[in-house]
């Protein structure tokens, strides 16, 4: 199979739900915002009397990893309910967004994640090299199916 009968002309945080792009790439100053100032004087307080800092920012970070498991179920469910074969083209959907050079920064991070890739990796493995891609998700591809051959 080719890899255009893969790739629609899609963008993956259009299967997000409405705001979820925005826990991806979430700034300080978004988290400021978020939480309030008088969290931020608490946590420094808590860090120059010795306390645990973890104690403060322990719910925040379950409920950011909570909505984001939400936002990739959602993309999993509107991928599947919206595009043939989604699970199966998701990797080339994703290394055609990579191919594509300019993204923003969520568009890019989702994409690597779904071929187990991260700045650094692509970096490192890729060597910034887009033409690198489609070797490299083979293997992913091949990877994941030998997991899931393990637990079915």
């Amino acid at each position: 199979m080719t890899e255009s009968k893969f790739t629609p002309d899609i963008q993956l945080s259009d299967l997000l739900p409405t705001g979820a792009d925005g826990l991806i790439t979430v700034s300080g100053k978004a988290v400021l915002a978020c939480i309030g100032i008088d969290v931020i004087r608490s946590v420094v307080l808590d860090v120059l009397t010795g306390r645990n800092i973890r104690n403060a920012t322990e719910i925040l970070t379950r409920q950011r990893i909570a909505e984001l498991n939400l936002a990739t179920l959602y993309l999993f469910i509107k991928g599947t309910a919206s595009i043939e074969n989604f699970v199966e083209r998701l990797p080339y959907i994703a290394s055609d967004i990579l191919s594509r050079g300019k993204t923003n920064k969520a568009e890019k991070w989702l994409a690597q994640w779904v071929l187990g890739l991260t700045d650094k990796g692509v970096q490192n493995i890729l060597r910034d090299d887009v033409q690198l891609l489609g070797g490299n998700r083979e293997s992913f591809v091949e990877k994941c199916r030998e997991i899931v051959s393990t637990y079915t």
